[in-house]
């Protein structure tokens, strides 16, 4: 018989003995049209093999999203996506543009801090400016970062509030000027 292990809303595990084949039945959420399946051998208590396979749902918005990202990565744009006061994606172009590793950007809780120390100090009293005097601030600056062996790139950034599945996270794209 087979056992059910629910890791989480998108991913479980089934492990099913050796032997026969066993048929089994799982409800996909209507949000997801792919579900990736790792097989892996597994000692049962019993002593016998088994096989566990770990179900993941792949929802369609997450897929839509890597669309997005892998097009941007073809015209050399950086993508940067933030949780709050967390980077959680970078795509390979922000690595070349910024000069950090993946690992690097991904460790810093924001990428402003990256931008030269006066064009932070610009953007800030921008913000609070407009924010005073009731107005939205820009969703596009030109601006100047400082790369990771300390030369200075112009670049245009463009930053939106996106929500999917309820959460908000901060879209960043990042386009190279000096060109």
């Amino acid at each position: 018989l087979a056992t059910l292990l629910d890791l989480s809303p998108e991913s479980m595990a089934v492990i099913v003995p050796a032997g026969p084949p066993t048929p089994i039945e799982i409800a996909v959420p209507q949000s997801t049209s792919t579900v990736e399946i790792t097989p892996a051998p597994v000692g049962l208590p019993d002593g016998t093999a088994g096989v566990v396979l770990h179900f993941r749902a792949i929802p369609a918005l997450r897929r839509l999203e890597q669309t997005v990202f892998d097009a941007h990565e073809l015209l050399g744009e950086g993508v940067i996506v933030g949780d709050g006061h967390e980077v959680i994606h970078v795509n390979d172009a922000a690595c070349r543009l910024y000069g950090y590793t993946r690992e690097a950007l991904l460790a810093r809780s924001s990428l402003f801090e990256l931008f030269r120390s006066d064009e932070q100090r610009r953007m800030v009293e921008v913000v609070t400016t407009l924010a005073e005097a009731g107005k939205p601030t820009p969703e596009r600056w030109e601006t100047v970062i400082v790369r990771g062996n300390g030369d200075e790139l112009p670049v245009e950034v463009s930053v939106k509030a996106v929500v999917a599945d309820g959460v908000t996270r901060t879209l960043t794209i990042v386009r190279d000027n000096s060109v």
